[in-house]
């Protein structure tokens, strides 16, 4: 289980000013999307699902980010160690949001830009999970989810330097 008195964090080798910048891209560009549906909507006076869809991720993904920075920039530490929920559900939004904005009956409902824009969300979400990934791997906090029957909905983590004082050494 993760300790939460122990900041773990401390001295790891990621800057946050790349978190702080990949939010920002994920936030400019969620912003993007969501300005082309609704200017398409607008404009054709009528929205599909695929349109509406469209506008949520936008919407979604600005809100989440925008919460995100705001606890940068109040620094509340507590809540970004788990930064790392909100990033993959990023990225299964913007992964499930380019798909629909991509394909061929999205494309009719969305502009050129807002397509391209999807595409770097998304890609903007992938270098989010790679840097908490990176960030977790160099604090020693290793995260798997356990597949036993009593604990399917508990997340197991462990740290590096424990485990290896549990299991016998060869």
């Amino acid at each position: 289980m993760v300790d939460l008195k122990e900041n773990r964090f401390e001295g790891t080798s990621v800057p946050e000013q790349y978190f702080v910048s990949c939010y920002l891209f994920v936030w400019i560009s969620s912003i993007v999307v969501f300005g082309g549906a609704a200017d398409v909507a607008s404009v054709s006076s009528h929205c599909n699902g695929y349109c509406g869809f469209s506008i949520a991720c936008g919407v979604l993904s600005f809100l989440i980010v925008s919460t995100l920075l705001i606890f940068y920039l109040f620094q509340l530490e507590r809540i970004l160690e788990f930064q790392y929920i909100p990033i993959i559900f990023l990225v299964l939004l913007w992964a499930a949001g380019t798909g629909v904005i991509s394909s061929v009956h999205g494309e009719s409902v969305n502009t050129p830009v807002s397509v391209a824009f999807a595409w770097l969300s998304l890609i903007g979400s992938l270098m989010l999970l790679l840097l908490i990934v990176y960030k977790y791997s160099k604090a020693g906090i290793h995260v798997r989810l356990s597949l036993s029957p009593q604990s399917q909905t508990k997340l197991n983590t462990t740290n590096v330097s424990t485990a290896s004082s549990t299991y016998p050494q060869v």
